[in-house]
């Protein structure tokens, strides 16, 4: 009698039997595939053994080379799009040179200088041509105070500069003999020596080195009409500057002209210029022909040949650019 094991029922069922299971491959696996889990002995032998990890390591392992791979398309893929764009910003670059080929090939119009504002009010011209010869004249009074009047550049030498101005402000510098300060249009302020006065019609010339200005050596024709119209020029106490006021002549003397200007109220010797630039006349401080009383008078410009300059005898009688006066000896 045979006797056989219940385990023997459930290898063997009923019916159909159960096909033997296929060795394990018993070939020994390397150190690193232990260590990765793959290869391993209670596996299957074949691809699906070695490409399935079970540690963590192998799956770390595996996961690092995905991740490698998958970065190596992408760089590929980006570096791919980048030739792509360089291809066709190349291509418009190429189509944009050649409309400005194209473009420039085609002459321009040449540009034209716009053109500057010219003054057209002869006020504004007078100030602008014959203020650059107009200075500040300053010292000091009796009392110790501060005088100050306008003085002009009649002639510039290459050493001087002929200044003429109001005898009343360097009365006390010609007295006391000391020196008197000249303030030209940038400022600056030279010493001046009173070389020459006319006390009756309150005139002075200043001798001053060390500067450069243009001067007003030209000479209007004496003024025998009423009514004529002229420039008087000053310097602003307050700012410094040349400033003008148009004048007319409502009564003509042989030693003085009657000024009507609203905007001067008295002279500080400075002068008075024609349309031109030419000299008419000079605004001292206190002035007045003989016999007249009140009113605002200058000095005709052909009275500076009596005792401040001498002038020659076409300066005298008509206007002369050449003709330039010379300081008088006394």
């Amino acid at each position: 009698m045979v006797v056989v094991s219940p385990t023997d029922w459930r290898t063997y069922p009923r019916g159909r039997p159960t096909p033997p299971r296929e060795p394990v491959s018993s070939v020994p696996t390397s150190r690193l595939a232990q260590f990765l889990g793959i290869g391993s002995e209670h596996r299957r032998p074949g691809l699906a053994g070695w490409l399935i990890p079970r540690t963590v390591v192998g799956l770390s392992a595996w996961s690092l080379v995905l991740v490698s791979l998958v970065g190596v398309i992408v760089a590929f893929g980006f570096a791919a799009s980048q030739a792509r764009i360089a291809e066709k910003e190349q291509k418009v670059l190429g189509q944009a040179k050649t409309e400005q080929s194209e473009f420039d090939a085609v002459p321009s119009p040449a540009p034209t200088a716009s053109p500057s504002p010219v003054p057209t009010d002869p006020l504004t011209i007078v100030v602008g041509s014959a203020g650059r010869s107009v200075v500040a004249v300053e010292d000091f009074d009796d009392q110790g105070g501060v005088t100050a009047g306008t003085g002009f550049v009649l002639q510039a030498t290459p050493t001087d500069l002929w200044v003429v101005t109001s005898y009343s402000i360097v009365r006390s510098a010609r007295a006391e003999g000391r020196p008197i300060k000249i303030r030209f249009p940038n400022f600056a302020r030279l010493d001046g020596t009173v070389r020459t006065v006319d006390e009756t019609r309150d005139l002075a010339l200043i001798i001053v080195s060390g500067e450069r200005l243009p001067g007003i050596n030209r000479f209007a024709p004496p003024v025998t009409a009423t009514g004529t119209r002229a420039y008087a020029l000053g310097v602003n106490a307050t700012s410094g500057r040349v400033v003008g006021q148009e004048v007319t002549i409502t009564q003509v003397q042989p030693d003085g002209l009657l000024i009507d200007a609203p905007g001067v109220s008295a002279g500080a010797g400075g002068p008075i210029v024609d349309a031109e630039g030419a000299l008419v006349g000079v605004l001292p401080v206190t002035y007045k022909p003989k016999g007249q009383e009140g009113g605002l008078w200058a000095v005709p410009a052909q009275q500076l040949c009596r005792r401040v300059v001498v002038c020659p005898a076409a300066v005298r009688e008509t206007p002369s650019p050449s003709a330039s006066p010379a300081p008088s000896p006394n």
